[in-house]
């Protein structure tokens, strides 16, 4: 009696430890819903109400960070009522900027469409919980695979410039000339390394080519290396100085420089030239006018540049009417763009170097309708009234 108890007790443990591991399982089970059920909530916010999405600014132009394709991201987005614009780049590539363009509905929710030279390469569809904070399902066109992403708003990065001075006399052997050459550059530095180290190739660059040198320290040694006494060319110039500053960055992420030259070769009065340069530090790409201005509206763009022009600095200038020269050279103000004239281009040097305004709400009918035209539109709007 005593063997059968105790095989009785036996089948009894055995399906008490049954009943505990099945209530074990079930409460692991119940326990991994809840966390499931926890993550689905802070991915799933709750919809935007009506008076959420009111206070959304009807206008609004971004700086967002993330990570997408398991990779750290910047993203720009423009708002202008229902439409968005903008562009994303990969931090550690940060050269290459992908476009986009959509809509945004009442709700919050968000469609865009990813191009790559008008081919679409993917869809953008998720929700705005407010300005600081966007959800995005970037859907592959080719394979339909999903990347999902969580942006926050970040400020927008400024470069900031550091001031290099290269100077040097002509040859020491002739001490009592006083001929001198000065190259001043800027070097950039902050934001993104990569995107940075780019931005500063791009401005070294158009430098070299303004001194017409392949390097600064080419353009001083040859300087030096002149001899005015066995060379008898009569285009030495006595004293050259080129020089590179940072002028204006009133629209965020387009930063504008101006290089100069001035030399003087012991005529009446010095000579000199400058080329303005405006950098899209989103897409590291240079700026110029027909970027954001119609080509189609070059003919009225003129008219309307002389009309600007004789208002603003008289009719006494050398110019046809009727077939206004528009200037190659222009900066972004707070005012509006500027263009500038080099000396003799439209005037006698004593007449100097005319310049013509030209308000932001004057030239919104001659933009295109790109990306970089909506950008310089809504800093009219949100920056220059």
């Amino acid at each position: 009696m005593k063997e059968v108890g105790t095989k009785e007790e036996l089948i009894k443990y055995k399906m008490l430890y049954r009943l505990l591991f099945i209530v074990l399982l079930f409460f692991c089970f119940s326990c991994k819903n809840k966390k499931e059920e926890q993550k689905e909530k802070i991915l799933k916010k709750k919809p935007i109400s009506s008076k959420q999405i009111e206070e959304l600014p009807e206008n609004f132009y971004n700086n967002y960070e993330g990570v997408l394709d398991e990779e750290k991201t910047t993203l720009y987005l423009l708002k202008n009522k229902n439409k968005l614009f903008g562009g994303y780049f990969y931090d550690l590539l940060g050269t290459e900027f992908h476009y986009v363009s959509g809509s945004i509905d009442s709700l919050g929710k968000i469609k865009l469409i990813e191009k790559e030279k008008n081919i679409v390469k993917a869809n953008w569809e998720g929700s705005i919980y407010n300005i600081n904070e966007l959800k995005i399902n970037r859907i592959l066109k080719e394979d339909g695979s999903i990347m999902k992403a969580l942006f926050n708003k970040t400020k927008f990065c400024k470069y900031e410039f550091k001031e290099e001075i290269k100077k040097r006399k002509i040859k020491e052997e002739y001490e009592s000339d006083s001929s001198e050459i000065e190259v001043q550059n800027l070097k950039s530095f902050g934001c993104n390394a990569e995107k940075n180290e780019y931005f500063n190739y791009i401005l070294n660059k158009e430098f070299l080519t303004f001194i017409e040198a392949k390097s600064i320290d080419e353009k001083i040694q040859f300087f030096h290396s002149y001899d005015p006494i066995n060379n008898n060319e009569e285009s030495f110039v006595e004293t050259q100085q080129y020089a590179m500053s940072k002028k204006t960055e009133v629209i965020n992420n387009i930063v504008s420089f101006s290089f100069i030259y001035s030399y003087y070769n012991g005529g009446a009065h010095p000579g000199g030239t400058f080329r303005y340069l405006n950098i899209d530090t989103e897409t590291n790409k240079i700026i110029n006018l027909f970027d954001f201005i119609k080509t189609s509206k070059k003919k009225e763009l003129s008219s309307l540049l002389e009309k600007e022009f004789i208002n603003q600095n008289g009719k006494q200038w050398d110019f046809e009417p009727g077939n206004f020269k528009i200037p190659k050279q222009f900066l972004f103000t707070k005012k509006g763009l500027l263009f500038d004239y080099q000396q003799y281009e439209i005037g006698s040097y004593a007449m100097g170097e005319p310049k013509i305004l030209l308000p932001y709400n004057k030239i919104t009918s001659f933009l295109t309708d790109s990306y970089l035209s909506k950008r310089i539109y809504l800093s009219h709007l949100l920056n220059f009234k």
